[in-house]
């Protein structure tokens, strides 16, 4: 399966930062106008489609699964795990720009980095008793790896 990420100019840095997440687990199709972006965004593209060439191997053996469930209209999180031999990738979305700390269950987890994007300075991860909580302060998504 193919996802295409299309980042249209007037759109902000979160908005494409959310698109690269969601191409990242499948074949990562660019397109759109990436020349009229902003750079801070044409950063994250070039980050994101890095990170995917480090990652497309595990995605080739994953295993996907949905810690928090189907997805409902309403939704303020939604989350795709994506389960590797040795890691579990997970995709975290956040639709509501109020700050928020969402837990999310998953078994013996020891470590939780957030991979992309990279600075990150709006989305904080934390291990808890059976889980993690990741804690957004605006509308965008969380690329974090599990161990």
């Amino acid at each position: 399966a193919a996802m295409w990420c299309p980042p249209i100019a007037e759109e902000g840095e979160n908005i494409v930062i959310m698109s690269v997440i969601s191409a990242m687990m499948l074949r990562f199709y660019q397109a759109g106008e990436v020349t009229a972006l902003c750079e801070k965004a044409i950063e994250r593209i070039k980050e994101g489609i890095a990170l995917y060439k480090k990652i497309r191997n595990d995605i080739n053996e994953a295993i996907p699964f949905y810690p928090l469930g189907i997805t409902k209209f309403g939704d303020k999180y939604f989350c795709t795990g994506y389960r590797c031999s040795d890691k579990t990738y997970l995709c975290v979305w956040h639709l509501d720009g109020e700050e928020d700390e969402k837990f999310i269950p998953l078994e013996n987890v020891t470590s939780a980095k957030i991979l992309y994007p990279s600075y990150c300075s709006y989305g904080k991860v934390r291990l808890c008793d059976g889980g993690i909580k990741v804690a957004t302060s605006e509308n965008t998504a969380l690329f974090i790896e599990i161990r």
